[in-house]
């Protein structure tokens, strides 16, 4: 086979395996010999890859990553590809799959080694930034808002385990209540609301108050309606 003949890795095939390089780089007792060879080898590329163009991402870039019509049912969706926590093209992504379900956005997940924090389980922090992450795809991908969390209060009732691919973390986002609040004056705080949880939790309760981008004067409530293992 020809060197013009093997397709070139795409920036996702990189990201995947460098996602995996440290995954197994936290999971396994390295010998120096082989500390050194990667540190010598991350140390070189990273001059390489200093010296290639940046990609350059503003604030006003939010706006034209959201979608003008809500995907298929069951499309795969993605905020943009450097997302730290589904960006296919960020290596230390955390590879969150999120799909539209009807109204809904389910995601799904397999937390490797990188992400424990006791022993044989994921730390809390990883596992709220997946519902941070899935909410945000319920308010940009199925309703054209663009926005940033304000506040997030997770209530966490059952630990997460390392690497289960066999049942891998399930969550399901759905809107719940947007609600116009007052312009803040100048000076004042940033504009209150409530938000509800929809349905029931089997293994956490989250609430999360969602400002607009553009315009502080409305909070937009999204809540999980269900996380559990397949």
């Amino acid at each position: 086979m020809t060197s013009e003949a093997i397709s070139a890795p795409t920036r996702a095939d990189t990201a995947s395996a460098l996602r995996n390089l440290g995954h197994c780089f936290v999971e396994h007792d390295l010998s120096g010999e082989l500390l050194e060879r990667i540190r010598s080898i991350a140390w070189e590329l990273t001059g390489a890859i200093r010296a290639s163009p940046p990609i350059r991402r503003s604030a006003d870039d939010l706006v034209g990553e959201i979608p003008e019509s809500r995907p298929p049912d069951g499309a795969v969706m993605d905020h943009f590809p450097g997302c730290p926590v589904s960006g296919k093209d960020n290596p230390m992504s955390l590879a969150v799959v999120a799909r539209r379900d009807g109204d809904d956005v389910v995601a799904h997940v397999t937390f490797e080694a990188a992400c424990s924090g006791i022993p044989g389980f994921v730390h809390g922090g990883p596992v709220a930034a997946v519902f941070d992450d899935v909410m945000g795809f319920v308010l940009a991908s199925m309703n054209g808002l663009s926005g940033y969390t304000a506040t997030m209060t997770v209530s966490f009732k059952m630990p997460v385990r390392i690497g289960d691919k066999i049942a891998p973390l399930k969550v399901v986002a759905a809107p719940d209540v947007y609600e116009q609040c007052p312009r803040p004056r100048r000076g004042a705080d940033k504009p209150q609301g409530r938000v509800r949880v929809v349905g029931g939790l089997s293994m956490f309760g989250v609430i999360a108050r969602i400002t607009q981008w553009h315009s502080r004067s409305k909070l937009a409530g999204v809540g999980i309606a269900g996380v559990e293992h397949l």
